[in-house]
């Protein structure tokens, strides 16, 4: 993989343009530039070589639909065929470059068991993103995906889940496994799954980290969005982040959100966290 020898950054991990949802039709996040306190900002920043933000998203779900293949894709490119459960909290930073800018995306990858489930939360404090990850080919990971959603959300810094509240953080809901179901079933699960996003005010992206499929996109739109939310707080611009516009589309965020703090001790680029540390 190329290194930019400029931002040391890889290749592709340079987000030059702002990223568009997979399916315009299924996000509340309007927008289709950054916002122009963005770009001045990464304007008087570009060239630097030192990480101007570090945003932390988290990744939620079930049992097995997929959450740590979705980033392992993502972070290491490599698919794994064994099923290996989660303990606790898997931990990747991943360094990026937004407009020029270097920018640090913490991805934690918490695990599905029952449980787990009050170690995890514990995590979801400060995200700028969750992805609520279900299994396109079992919608009963749909229904439950809908309260990860609500968990995350609600500890990372808000009680509503409304696209227009201004509570939450960027949320997305990720269908995985995509080559595992034909397209008239595919078709079903759209349905449900978009009608379940608008719901909960979260754009919806089909995925297969087998295939690759939307996986790259997925991280830089949430890489992208995570990082204009953090720019746009600090500025006092909260108003405007994530794509909200002058239709009211969109979503205020949280001023409760932690901006730019990365957990004491974190490890240079991943630890696992479990019931017995």
């Amino acid at each position: 993989m190329q290194v930019d020898q400029n931002l040391l950054v890889e290749s592709d991990r340079i987000i030059s343009s702002y990223p568009l949802p997979q399916l315009a039709e299924f996000t509340p996040y309007k927008d289709a530039d950054f916002h122009p306190v963005v770009k001045s900002t990464c304007a008087t920043r570009r060239g630097s070589t030192t990480s101007f933000k570090t945003c932390k998203c988290v990744v939620v779900g079930e049992v097995a639909v997929g959450k740590t293949s979705l980033v392992n894709r993502f972070c290491h490119k490599t698919f794994q065929r064994d099923y290996k459960a989660t303990i606790g909290v898997d931990f990747e930073v991943e360094k990026l470059a937004v407009l020029g800018v270097p920018f640090r995306l913490q991805i934690w990858d918490t695990a599905g068991q029952e449980r787990f489930r009050s170690i995890g939360s514990a995590y979801y404090r400060g995200a700028h993103a969750v992805i609520a990850a279900f299994d396109l080919s079992d919608l009963a990971t749909l229904d439950r995906a809908v309260q990860w959603t609500q968990d995350a959300c609600q500890t990372a810094g808000g009680e509503s889940v409304s696209a227009t509240s201004g509570a939450c953080p960027v949320k997305f809901l990720v269908g995985t496994k995509r080559d595992s179901i034909g397209d008239t079933k595919y078709r079903t699960a759209v349905a449900a799954a978009s009608a379940v996003a608008a719901r909960l005010g979260s754009e919806f992206w089909p995925t297969s980290a087998l295939t690759g499929e939307g996986v790259v996109e997925l991280f830089h739109r949430a890489a992208a969005l995570a990082f204009q939310v953090a720019v746009l707080r600090d500025s006092g611009e909260g108003g405007a982040a994530a794509g909200a516009n002058s239709d009211g589309g969109g979503q205020k965020v949280a001023s409760a959100i932690q901006l730019g703090r990365s957990p004491a001790g974190q490890p240079a680029r991943k630890s696992s966290v479990n019931c017995c540390n």
